[in-house]
């Protein structure tokens, strides 16, 4: 399972993954989860919520209890290592393009985005019907090569940072707009 942002680089195309990336930030940002508000989050079956947790468990990176699933040590300190670069953000648009949309921010990740076409891409390939791909600078939110401010956001949570990029993909199910942003957000944050 991952551990490091590296780990992750070197598995952008396997699910299991990129879920059990999520599910470490997920309980990181929320002190805490359960099985079946997982599979709500992660848009999957409790069976395969409960494969991740495994997988997580058996690294030695949660434990469960009565209570849900918590970080252990180890896994706070691989979900910190890897919310230093990609975390999640509540992003709220004023067009709704798919039925689910998920946002990223990817730390510092300008001087490594040309056009955001290659992550548009990735999302696609990871399972979003579309994506957008903006970067935060002078306090605004700006298509790559253009710098035209894309006006479309309402709100995003955490702000953004001056030099993050912002990947916002969406589809008609949760799991694609999920795995999509995650595809994307990581293979930014790769430099893949």
């Amino acid at each position: 399972m991952p551990r490091t942002l590296e780990d992750v680089c070197r598995r952008l195309s396997d699910e299991h993954c990129l879920l059990s990336v999520y599910t470490l930030l997920k309980i990181f940002s929320s002190g805490g989860i359960g099985r079946k508000k997982l599979a709500e989050t992660l848009g999957v079956g409790e069976a395969t919520a409960r494969t991740v947790l495994m997988k997580l468990k058996v690294d030695g990176l949660v434990r469960s209890d009565r209570s849900g699933t918590i970080l252990t040590m180890r896994g706070r300190e691989a979900a910190e290592g890897i919310a230093a670069s990609v975390f999640p953000a509540q992003v709220i648009l004023d067009e709704v393009y798919g039925r689910y949309t998920i946002g990223f921010i990817v730390r510092g990740a300008t001087s490594k985005l040309g056009t955001g076409i290659k992550e548009r891409d990735e999302a696609i390939r990871g399972g979003a019907d579309g994506a957008l791909i903006l970067l935060y600078t002078d306090g605004r939110t700006v298509f790559p090569g253009l710098r035209e401010e894309y006006r479309g956001i309402r709100n995003i949570l955490p702000q953004p940072k001056e030099g993050d990029c912002l990947i916002i993909a969406w589809a008609s199910s949760l799991r694609g707009a999920l795995l999509g942003a995650l595809r994307s957000s990581f293979s930014l944050a790769c430099g893949e």
